[in-house]
Order: structure tokens, then sequence, then C-alpha cells
């Protein structure tokens, strides 16, 4: 048996978006992850990486629904972030079953349910991004009691920690965003996502900027080798460290855009694209924005919508990378002496 977390949505908004959103997601008593990412029907649909005939890996059981070509365990924690569908649901003013969208009149509602070992974070990305403009969505998660969960929060009477957050979107959110507005993603495309922390296949880079690892964009045609040091797209959608004061945040700030860039420009291929974000635009940074204009085409600053509107932060956006004689390497140790 695996240690259960348990998940929370809280709903507000209209009682017709409320009233879709759970007709849509809660299918035959369970809030059913395949209506918001749905797993591939078909062996044509499934990517070469979790097709067991193309790339056959080591998988757990036959919880595939038929489908033996699938690998559904890695798909599903790769794709959701746990590896089953939802159980044990639990909700407060949904829908009944045969009520009407006229009959409904809720502004919110409350829907419960259960995953094994953490949260299904990626569905929660999605549900965020999808719904941002129409539903306000909290989700407040409590994990059965293990240590590793103690910055999660305060251990209740029953062993089970809580916390609540808004989550941060993952790097193939912020990439679509800016897919849609630049044009920075194309077919055969190799991408690159810098991620400090320790969260599975999202561990890029250590806090050095010396280990790399490999992962895969989701986008059709799209791949990713950490081996390749000629990259046409590279993310870093990296958090400083928070001290409080608001000189030493600005620096920290700073620094960590430096060292993106800096190791970005080693991997960066003719007509590459660059996207990195800042936790605000302090004078050095804007130094640092001027100085990438002469190696890159075009610099544009940008704030993708899953960000709260309260934040300073703001994504720099820099498309094609020009291979010429300007010393930008140089000049960015200049700036930080």
């Amino acid at each position: 048996m695996p240690n259960w977390c348990e998940n929370t949505l809280k709903i507000q908004g209209k009682s017709d978006d409320i009233y879709n959103f759970c007709k849509r997601h809660i299918v035959d008593g369970r809030f059913d992850f395949n209506t918001i990412i749905p797993e591939p029907e078909s062996e044509e649909e499934c990517s070469d990486s979790f097709n067991l005939n193309k790339n056959p890996k080591p998988y757990i059981g036959p919880n595939s629904d038929g489908k033996l070509w699938f690998n559904w365990y890695d798909w599903r924690k790769w794709r959701w972030g746990c590896k089953w569908n939802s159980s044990a649901l639990s909700a407060k003013n949904i829908p009944e079953a045969n009520q009407g969208i006229d009959e409904y009149d809720e502004n919110t509602c409350e829907i419960t349910f259960s995953t094994p070992w953490g949260p299904p974070r990626y569905i929660l990305d999605e549900i965020l991004w999808r719904y941002d403009e129409k539903l306000k969505i909290k989700m407040y998660l409590r994990f059965e009691g293990y240590d590793e969960y103690d910055f999660y929060g305060e251990t209740d009477a029953y062993g089970v920690k809580s916390y609540e957050r808004k989550w941060h979107s993952k790097p193939s959110r912020i990439l679509a965003f800016l897919d849609k507005r630049f044009k920075i993603i194309k077919n055969e495309s190799n991408v690159f996502v810098f991620k400090k922390g320790n969260f599975g296949s999202e561990l890029i880079l250590d806090d050095n900027f010396d280990e790399l690892t490999e992962v895969v964009f989701e986008k059709p045609n799209c791949t990713c080798n950490a081996d390749i040091y000629n990259y046409d797209v590279i993310l870093a959608d990296l958090n400083q460290k928070i001290s409080g004061i608001k000189n030493i945040d600005r620096q920290n700030s700073f620094d960590l855009a430096h060292d993106v860039v800096s190791k970005s420009l080693e991997m960066c291929g003719e007509n590459a694209n660059l996207v990195f974000n800042v936790a605000t635009l302090t004078p050095d940074v804007e130094k640092l924005i001027r100085l990438l204009k002469n190696k890159f085409r075009t610099v544009k600053r940008t704030k993708p919508p899953m960000l709260s509107k309260k934040s300073s932060e703001v994504f720099v956006v820099c498309l094609k990378y020009q291979i010429n004689d300007y010393d930008l390497e140089g000049e960015l140790k200049t700036l930080i002496e």
C-alpha cells in the first residue's frame, strides 16, 4: 500500500463555469485525469519514449487497460505526476447527476480526491493553466506522515501534514505560452531546460551549474539530449534564494541570471532561442539585457499569465543567437567585477 496524498480543490467562479468544470472532469464518480491529460489510445499516438515495442523498459504490472505496448507507469509519472488515476472522491456543492446547468446556482465548490505517494502536480499545473481566466482555484494537500514532507507544514494530531500553495507551471507550460507569441519552437528542435531542485526528471542542473541531465520537452518531434551542446531552445525557470533583504535579493536575482546566460552561451547553436526568468528588473539586469542584444537578433521581456499579477518576476526572451565577433563572454565577466 502506498502512502496517500489527499488533494482538495477549492473553486470559485460563475455557476456556469463551475458546472462545466465538474461535468467535464468528474466521470463515473472519479475526478478523471484522462479528461485533463488523456493517455494515448493507440500505439500510433504513443511517443517512442513510452512505447514498449520501440523503447522497451521495465515497468510495473499490467495496469494499462490492455495497452500492452504502453509503458503506463513512466508515462503517468511524467505527464500526471503520480502512477494512478484519482480515487476516494468526495465533494461539496458539485452538480447532481441529473441537474441541468440552469438549475445549478453555486459560486463555490470543493473536490477532494486521493493519489499515491504525492500530488498529481502536472494535472494541477494543467488545471491552473487552462482555467486561469475563468475560475479561482486553490489547492490544499494533506500527506500521510513522512519526514521528507516536513517542509509542507505542521503535523496534526493524526500525523498528517498540510499546506496550501499555487503550483508554479512546469517548463513546458511556459514554453507553450511563449511559443504562441514568439514562435520559438520548431519541429526537430533540441530543447534544454535548466531546473534546480530534486523533483524527478526536472532535475537538470545542480546548484553549481555543473551537473547536466536530460529531459524531453513534450511537443511532437522535439527532443533533448544532454550530450548535445548545440541546442535550438534553452529555457531557465529557476527560483533565486530569498533572504527578505531587498539589496541581497536583487543581487541574487542578477547573479542567477548571469550564471544562466554564461552557461547557455556554451550551449547555443546558431539562431538558438534563450529564455530565462529574473525576479526583478534591477539596473544590473537591465545592463545584462542590453549586452544580450549584441548576440541575439531580438530581445524581449514578457510575463506569462501563470505568474501572479503581484509578482515582479519577468521572463527575458532572446531570439536567434548570432555567431559573430562580439565578445559577450568577456563583457559578462566585466559586468560582475
